[in-house]
């Protein structure tokens, strides 16, 4: 997401810019959502409140992306684009703490360490995790 950002004030204020880093958001959380909806529930004492969580991130990421998209979409001379920005900056800001706060619950889920062993051994995982992680 903060790559996104990035780009998005690198590339200067247009529709252009905007339509990008739209793009660019939508991409990556398809890809994410499509990882964590592959996920399934954890064999764990606590896997229901872990499915719940990711769950409900997928959800906010699905929400957050449409407003991303409508604020761009509706975005129509310097002035659109310009009501526009802030519209994508706070979204995409609200986004990177809901992922945060969502790793940190599974975190604090995770007294015995079984989420992260299930995670790990997950085949649908591997793909989510950079090598040499």
């Amino acid at each position: 997401m903060s790559s996104i950002g990035g780009s998005l004030t690198s590339s200067g204020l247009s529709k252009e810019g905007l339509t990008s880093a739209a793009d660019d958001v939508k991409s990556a959380n398809e890809d994410l959502v499509a990882g964590l909806s592959g996920l399934g529930k954890p064999d764990t004492e606590a896997g229901q409140e872990a499915k719940d969580s990711l769950d409900q991130l997928s959800e906010d990421l699905k929400t957050d992306t449409q407003k991303i998209q409508d604020a761009v979409d509706g975005a129509t001379g310097l002035s659109g684009v310009l009501s526009a920005v802030p519209v994508v900056t706070a979204t995409l800001t609200t986004m990177g703490s809901q992922l945060s706060s969502t790793f940190q619950g599974l975190e604090q889920l995770d007294a015995k360490g079984e989420l992260k062993d299930a995670f790990e051994q997950s085949s649908a995982c591997k793909d989510l995790v950079p090598p040499g992680s």
